[in-house]
């Protein structure tokens, strides 16, 4: 977290470091080699790589595309520059940076991500409306229906082969609505107005938690079951679901004042503390 004028890392409510400057964390990593984290400066400009709060990488300018990915050997993530009307793409993987060839039919990278060892990237194409998926040489057309406008396009976090994205896109008549794609296939579509907030993915299939465009209702979505938030409840945090031995957990807030629970494919279990759920995290033992 960040306090007055430094960036504050702790574990069980223990200090492990700090360093000067308030960023804005958006990719951790924990293993015997100490803590990894990704900065993003609060200005919206620039971001930096560190370990143990050293620095690892540090760039002044460029805005960080989708998430950091943990590798077998190290890390990856993207960035991209804009400059003189010209927007370049750069990657950081296992401690070297280099920049992303794009086609020259490019009008806009949407997200870029290592998926099984090769750079992948969203794009929008000269002459193509929707936009496509490019992996090393092979290109999947993403099958919005054709009215589609679409506003976001991006890679979804996954724990399986398959590359999956997620689109939102505007209606014919304005409604924003989102599904999932594997490669070029369409997935699942969510109810329209319902647009993804957080998921969660495993060898299972997709689990998210869906926020309606305009009400702010939310609905579970348990690989593509959907189910609806228990009265009384709201989720709070950025990581709020896992799916824990075929069982989906989703922490709740009450907006009454009562102890926080876990939604664990219907049932609740009150966990007998004030406050609220950040996130849910599994790990082996």
């Amino acid at each position: 977290y960040a306090a007055d004028s430094v960036t504050v890392i702790k574990k069980n409510g223990r200090h492990l470091f700090s360093y000067p400057g308030r960023e804005m964390i958006v990719g951790m990593y924990t293993d015997s080699s100490g803590v990894y984290t990704l900065g993003q400066s609060r200005s919206g400009e620039g971001f930096t790589f560190r370990r143990n709060g050293e620095l690892l990488l540090e760039r002044s300018k460029g805005h960080l595309l989708g998430q950091m990915t943990v590798l077998q050997n190290g890390f990856a993530f993207s960035e991209k520059v804009a400059g003189s009307g010209i927007e370049r793409y750069y990657q950081y993987r296992n401690g070297e940076v280099s920049q992303i060839a794009v086609r020259e039919d490019v009008k806009k990278v949407w997200d870029v991500a290592v998926c099984n060892g090769e750079v992948c990237f969203i794009a929008t194409l000269t002459g193509i409306t929707h936009p496509v998926l490019v992996c090393g040489d092979d290109m999947y057309m993403l099958d919005f229906p054709l009215s589609a406008k679409v506003t976001s396009c991006s890679f979804v976090s996954a724990a399986r082969e398959e590359v999956l994205i997620e689109g939102v896109f505007a209606t014919s008549n304005g409604v924003l609505t989102s599904g999932l794609w594997s490669k070029g296939k369409r997935e699942c579509m969510f109810p329209t107005g319902m647009t993804v907030w957080t998921s969660f993915v495993d060898d299972g299939g997709v689990s998210c938690l869906l926020s309606h465009y305009s009400s702010g209702d939310l609905k579970i979505s348990r690989c593509g079951e959907l189910c609806a938030l228990p009265e009384g409840y709201t989720v709070m945090g950025t990581r709020p679901l896992a799916m824990v031995d075929g069982i989906l957990h989703v922490g709740l807030t009450s907006l009454q004042g009562a102890e926080p629970a876990v939604w664990m494919d219907g049932e609740i279990k009150e966990l007998g503390f004030n406050g609220y759920i950040s996130s849910i995290s599994v790990w082996e033992p």
